[in-house]
């Protein structure tokens, strides 16, 4: 019994031993959260920071907007993780002078851990080093191979990356008007009320983090189309608004809408709730010239 108990041991040691070198000669993985990573640093004297979701990754083109911008928003990030990984890079940013963040729907109410997209946390962490907003002793955040798993780490190496050299993912689909309540019901069962207390609080702290650097912060919800609009339970746009604009108007950030803009038509959209390149471009400029407008009214909607 004794000898059966020291080759399991031995054994399980030896595993072990294997683990840590495989992961120690492991070269980076290049998820999307490295290849964001690598944008940023790259671009760390752009004066304009875009986040939030693939709302506005695919609605937001860099390249068009006056100056220098980067786009740092990816699929699903919520507000803990735009807020993290803007005080992460603010302070590197010495020609930083305006954060753009997307508001929506949902994503008062919204976080990862909420979701069936929670393992992209764990790319935050890798990536970012940005824990979880929860404590949580899981070994994915200490393993990458327990993280990812060989067959994804190997899809990763085998994947051209998807953005432009300043942070943007063009679409390149056409609408299905289907996808409108897809999406608007998909969002509905990640949304939970007690983030809200929680986003908001976040929102505002950075807010002032951001305003002893005179940086300022500029609220804005992409266009959709009326099949996403239409879909969407009414009580949750009424939240959404609410939340927004009391926070402007605490905090002095401009709020710019054109959720139901009708500048944008069906050939601009990807899906009901996000733009195409078509779109993206159109948005983007209009975009950048309201803010290099002078403001107005900081918890006023745009177009």
């Amino acid at each position: 019994m004794r000898t059966l108990l020291i080759k399991a041991v031995v054994f399980v040691l030896l595993n072990i031993g294997l683990l840590a070198v495989a992961e120690a000669l492991l070269p980076e993985v290049p998820t999307s959260g490295v290849h964001k990573r690598r944008i940023i640093e790259s671009h760390l004297d752009a004066d304009t920071l875009v986040v939030g979701s693939s709302h506005m990754l695919n609605a937001v083109a860099p390249e068009l907007m006056a100056g220098r911008a980067v786009n740092l928003a990816n699929h699903s990030q919520d507000l803990y993780y735009d807020c993290a990984l803007v005080r992460l890079y603010a302070p590197r940013m010495p020609n930083l002078r305006r954060v753009v963040m997307e508001v929506n729907s949902f994503n008062w109410e919204y976080s990862l851990a909420n979701g069936t997209e929670e393992w992209r946390r764990e790319l935050y962490y890798h990536a970012f080093r940005i824990r979880p907003y929860e404590p949580t002793w899981s070994i994915n955040y200490y393993s990458r191979i327990a993280a990812f798993g060989y067959e994804r780490i190997i899809s990763s190496f085998m994947t051209a990356n998807p953005y432009t050299p300043d942070g943007w993912q063009p679409g390149h689909n056409r609408l299905d008007p289907a996808t409108g309540k897809f999406n608007a019901d998909r969002y509905a069962l990640a949304t939970g009320h007690a983030w809200q207390a929680v986003n908001e609080a976040l929102v505002m702290d950075l807010i002032g983090f951001l305003k002893t650097r005179g940086v300022e912060v500029v609220f804005v919800r992409t266009p959709a189309h009326a099949c996403h609009r239409e879909a969407i339970d009414p009580q949750a746009l009424v939240r959404m608004l609410e939340v927004t604009n009391r926070v402007a108007s605490r905090t002095g950030a401009r709020f710019l809408d054109y959720f139901a803009d009708r500048r944008f038509e069906d050939e601009d959209f990807n899906d009901g709730d996000h733009l195409n390149e078509q779109g993206a471009r159109k948005f983007t400029k209009i975009l950048d010239a309201d803010l290099q407008a002078p403001a107005t009214d900081p918890a006023g909607s745009g177009p």
